[in-house]
Formats: structure tokens, sequence, C-alpha cells
């Protein structure tokens, strides 16, 4: 399966012990994580370089530790080190002419979703722009999985085009909901009026109350721009009065804690939107790459 990836010259993430041994069939009958990069960014956006992000987050984690602290577990060591794959970068491009966009990926994407719901797995996408939660959820939904979407971001991404583009980071969210997806979003700090009539006139998308509601199985889409700029700048588009990173770890904390009490279903997840274009000292890569351990490290502890 992993040569139908590409490597593009970086390395595995440093914690991912297992992946630098040749891939098996056994190996991936075993692992109950699949962390996969989806190198991609829109040409809506004057800040291009997020595309540049799976690489970069890979590279800057050779700088952190192995050890969850959110999960308590080491992920470079057995037993857990065996339960997660870091396969490298989907080989990926997104078309769209006038209104229509299409996924150009030898139907790769759609087959290693099916087959890892199909086995109870989990797969973790390091992106890349926003926009690439869309054809990842767009994805499961059209294999017949039913499920919602927990968002967490600085902004509503609602927009219904954006300079003229409905396929972008700033419209992500509201394409998700067009195909019948409940989201429930937070941290979200700025808007435009476009986004608070659409909110008021769906059902689909809600603020994630501070009790989970009911849910059965559930997608976890994190833009590192919820964190403040000054924790980790090198985002697309960063927002002022930001959450910490201790904010952030809390409250997926007490998430994944609500999901094993409640029993609720991950399945999959993506942190997005670091922009290595603006990473100079490597600063955000290594913060971005400790909060992508932390969610591998929590979504391994409910299996």
């Amino acid at each position: 399966m992993r040569d139908n990836f590409l490597r593009d010259g970086a390395p595995f993430l440093e914690f991912a012990k297992n992946s630098y041994q040749e891939l098996s069939p056994d190996k991936l009958e075993l692992a109950d994580l699949l962390i996969i990069g989806f190198p991609w960014s829109g040409l809506s956006s004057s800040r291009l370089g997020a595309f540049k992000a799976p690489k970069s987050i890979r590279t800057y984690s050779d700088l952190i530790e192995s050890f969850s602290e959110l999960a308590e577990i080491d992920l470079g060591e057995d037993p857990h080190a065996s339960k997660w794959l870091d396969l490298g970068d989907l080989s990926v491009k997104l078309w769209w002419s006038g209104y229509k966009l299409s996924l150009k990926a030898p139907n790769l994407l759609k087959e290693l979703a099916k087959w890892a719901f199909e086995k109870g797995k989990v797969l973790g996408i390091i992106g890349g722009d926003h926009f690439i939660t869309y054809p990842v959820v767009k994805t499961f939904w059209d294999l017949g999985v039913r499920f919602s979407v927990i968002h967490l971001d600085a902004h509503y991404d609602l927009h219904d085009e954006f300079e003229r583009d409905r396929f972008c980071y700033a419209t992500v969210m509201r394409r998700v909901s067009e195909l019948g997806i409940s989201i429930y979003q937070i941290g979200q700090r700025t808007r435009v009026k476009e986004e608070i009539i659409f909110r008021e006139e769906t059902d689909l998308v809600k603020d994630l109350p501070s009790s989970l509601p009911p849910l059965d199985h559930v997608y976890l889409s994190i833009d590192l721009d919820i964190l403040d700029p000054s924790i980790i700048p090198a985002v697309t588009n960063p927002v002022g009065a930001g959450w910490t990173l201790k904010e952030l770890y809390s409250f997926l904390k007490g998430l994944f804690k609500g999901f094993r009490e409640r029993k609720v279903k991950l399945i999959g997840f993506d942190v997005v939107e670091l922009n290595p274009a603006f990473d100079l000292d490597g600063r955000s890569s290594t913060l971005a790459s400790e909060v992508l351990r932390e969610v591998i490290g929590l979504a391994l502890s409910l299996m």
C-alpha cells in the first residue's frame, strides 16, 4: 500500500518507530490508527504554503518526545508503537472547473477509508489547508457512514464563496453541511454577516455545548489557528485572542473522556493550516507535531 503514497524526501514522524520498518499486511492489520499526509493548498489564499505542512511536521517531530502527556502512553514503545502507522503523504490533486470539484486520487482515499472503517480503524490526516477536510469526510459519507463533525477553529468557514471560489478553506464547513452532516463548532472568534445568517437558517451547524451532545460516530477537525498567534504564529490566517496550548489540551482531554464514557466512535481526525512558509524558526512546526502527538495518543486511548 505504501507504494501509493509519496514521501517527498520527508522522514516519518520521529515517534512512529513502527513505520520505519518494512510495511506488511500484518502491520496494517494490527494498527488501529493510520496517519496520512494531505499536502494541498488552495489558490484563494494570499499566504500559500500549507501544502508544506505534512513534511514540516514530520521533520520537526525529531525535536519532541514520543510520550503523550494527555493519554499517558508512549507512542514510540510497544504495545502502543505497533498500534499505529505513518503511511506517508497521499498523492492527490483537487481540480475544479466553475462550481464543480473533483478529487483525483486513483480511488486510493476511498479504498483506504472504506477499509479503515470496516476494520474499525481511525484515519488521521495531516493537512494541508482546511479544505482537505471536505474530500475526506465526503469519502466517509459517500460510503454510507453517518457521523457528526466537531470543528475547532478561529473561523466559522461558512462562506458560500470566497474570492469567487466555492471550494476553499473559507467555505469548507458550508460544503460539509451541504452533505447533510451535523457540525459542532468551538473556538470561533471572527465572522462575517453571511456566516451569521447561514447559521441562523440551518439546523446543521451549532456551537458545541459544554455537555457532549448525543453522538454515535464523529470526525474531529482541528485548525491550528484556534491557538493564539503568540503560540503558533505560522498559520495561514492568524486571529488574535486565541486559545492557549493548555486550554486546547484541557479541552481535548475532556472531549476524549466524553467519547470514552459515551462510547462515541472516532472515525477520523485532521490537524490543518500550519503554514511552514512563515515558520522561520521551526517553532510552529514543532508545536504542531506536539498537538498531533497528543491527538494520536488520545485516539489510541479509545481503542
